[in-house]
């Protein structure tokens, strides 16, 4: 199944291009590059520069950029969790 912006939270992130959009620490906004792992608390990116920074997924909000170019925001909360549990949890519906 491909990944689109409605399933992106139950997909695997790893490969994706991300730029911490918002985050409570100042050192983490801003910062872009690829997924390269994931655990339940954060994420690996590895940027531009060929730096790897572990970025907390709660109190931060991404931007991924998906393989058909469409940019989604994702708060960090909706991810947090192991990524093989993610991918069987049910979306949070609001109503």
């Amino acid at each position: 199944m491909p990944i689109t912006p409605q399933n992106l939270a139950h997909h695997e992130l790893i490969g994706l291009r991300v730029r911490v959009a918002k985050a409570r620490c100042r050192s983490y906004k801003g910062f872009s590059g690829v997924v390269v792992d994931e655990t339940r608390n954060t994420l690996v990116v590895e940027g531009l520069d060929g730096k790897r920074r572990r970025v907390m997924k709660k109190g931060c909000t991404f931007h991924f950029r998906l393989p058909t170019g469409c940019i989604v925001a994702v708060e960090g909360r909706v991810l947090v969790g192991r990524p093989e549990d993610r991918l069987t949890r049910r979306a949070l519906r609001k109503w």
